[in-house]
């Protein structure tokens, strides 16, 4: 990802500024820039532009072309004689000013001439920070929280300290307040959820093989279809055709076997099982609409570090590459890359807790490691931040005790840094990143298992 101060280098060099200059003194005359573009740059956080340059020289002579950037990510540079391209990532956010990029035009006796483009249209950086909000109606840990098309946050059902809740509560960012929606028709929790292309919410988990539907528009829940089997630890994904897939879990056993959920007729099929079942395994969706599921674990409490990708088009499994150690209650990220980031986790060792991380290749179907975190934890939660980074939030440690301390993941560097600890101690809570940016941390349970209802803001540092 692109640092805000850093200054970054290519075959060309980048700064931005509408204007050029020419310094030295030469035989037929400094370099002339012939032609330039974008003439009026205005980017988003993360947006691509490509800027080229143009140029000739009075004598002649051979030109060389640098960029360079005071802010952003550049590319490498495309060169030929008479011009230079290159393309520039924005940064999420700027401290002082708009970025520019400048390229240098320089002829065979040393003369330059500056072209500079000016960025605009990026957003101020905003300090990294915690603030309290609106606390839940009722204290809950092991619920699911999701992000609504209006933007409101549902949070359903989970677990408390009278065993678990039937109700659902909405958060509005607008007010930080909770309302009351409908409640469920069984306790779930731990639990899944995600929301589907009409909008509704369809939730699963609990010891019974019943799902649920939301409806935003009513308020209401009403039952979609009933699952072959209960489980919970499972991995849920919404495919590119509005099916929803789970795979995994634990029911009366390890689970091997996967269904998927058809809205139009809210009914639930088997589709192909896994090679191994699995428990507490990770899962993600990857571009090509495919779904990776890693580690997780078995009978006899082995931590599995295979993985399997299954393939909504045949609903087969085929197996792919094995990550270096075997890990459970781990989390899996899509990064913009369309690599998956795995981190923590709990497996074989002195402790059993895991502090490492890998990287998966979808293209070769190969693992890599990458920096390690801190604090190893199982049971957190991870969530992709707008400006291409990985918040990872709670879990416990080798003790059971939950964990203060978020670390944030930047792919750019493939190294974890610190965040702002978290003001209150809280395990098993709910990561949701808004549609702002901001990430909502609600409920959770804290040092003494007792469920909580507070609820917390993290502005991440862009």
């Amino acid at each position: 990802m692109p640092t805000r101060s850093s200054c970054f280098e290519s075959s060309a060099h980048l700064r931005t500024s509408s204007s050029s200059r020419h310094d030295g003194v030469g035989r037929g005359g400094t370099p002339v820039v012939t032609q330039s573009s974008p003439s009026s740059p205005e980017a988003s956080p993360q947006k691509t532009l490509t800027f080229t340059v143009g140029a000739s020289d009075p004598a002649g002579s051979a030109l060389t072309f640098a960029w360079t950037a005071s802010a952003g990510l550049l590319g490498t540079a495309t060169t030929e004689d008479s011009s230079s391209s290159v393309a520039w990532t924005a940064p999420s956010c700027v401290n002082a000013g708009p970025p520019s990029l400048t390229a240098t035009v320089t002829n065979a006796f040393g003369q330059k001439t500056l072209k500079t483009f000016v960025v605009t249209g990026l957003p101020v950086c905003v300090p990294e920070g915690w603030t309290s909000t609106g606390a839940l109606l009722v204290p809950r840990f092991f619920h699911s929280a999701t992000v609504l098309a209006n933007g409101k946050v549902l949070v359903a059902s989970g677990r408390n300290s009278t065993g678990g809740t039937l109700t659902a509560e909405l958060y509005d960012p607008g007010t930080g307040t909770w309302s009351p929606t409908g409640s469920l028709s069984e306790i779930r929790g731990p639990t899944t959820a995600t929301v589907l292309l009409s909008g509704k919410v369809l939730i699963v988990g609990s010891s019974s093989i019943l799902s649920e539907l939301y409806d935003p528009a009513t308020g209401t829940w009403s039952p979609a279809g009933y699952r072959s089997s209960p489980r919970q630890g499972h991995v849920m994904a919404l495919l590119p055709d509005g099916r929803v897939f789970i795979a995994g879990g634990y029911s009366y056993d390890y689970e091997g076997t996967a269904e998927l959920y058809d809205p139009a007729t809210r009914a639930w099929s088997l589709t192909g099982a896994m090679s191994t079942p699995r428990d507490m395994l990770a899962g993600a969706l990857l571009p090509d609409g495919k779904v990776l599921v890693s580690g997780g674990l078995q009978s006899g409490g082995l931590s599995l570090e295979t993985a399997e990708l299954y393939n909504p088009a045949t609903g087969t499994w085929s197996p792919t590459g094995s990550m270096s150690a075997g890990r459970d209650s781990h989390t899996a990220t899509l990064l913009p890359d369309g690599k998956v980031l795995v981190s923590g986790g709990h497996g074989a060792g002195a402790n059993g807790n895991i502090a490492t991380a890998e990287l998966y290749e979808p293209a070769t179907g190969t693992w890599s490691p990458t920096g390690s975190m801190t604090h190893a934890r199982y049971g957190h939660r991870a969530a992709l931040l707008p400006n291409g980074k990985v918040l990872v939030l709670g879990g416990v440690n080798s003790n059971g005790a939950p964990i203060y301390t978020p670390e944030v993941y930047d792919p750019a560097t493939g190294k974890w840094s610190l965040a702002l600890r978290m003001p209150t101690l809280r395990g098993g809570p709910t990561l949701t990143v808004l549609p702002g940016g901001k990430v909502l941390v609600s409920g959770g349970y804290n040092n003494g298992n007792t469920a909580m209802a507070t609820v917390e803001l993290y502005t991440p540092q862009m």
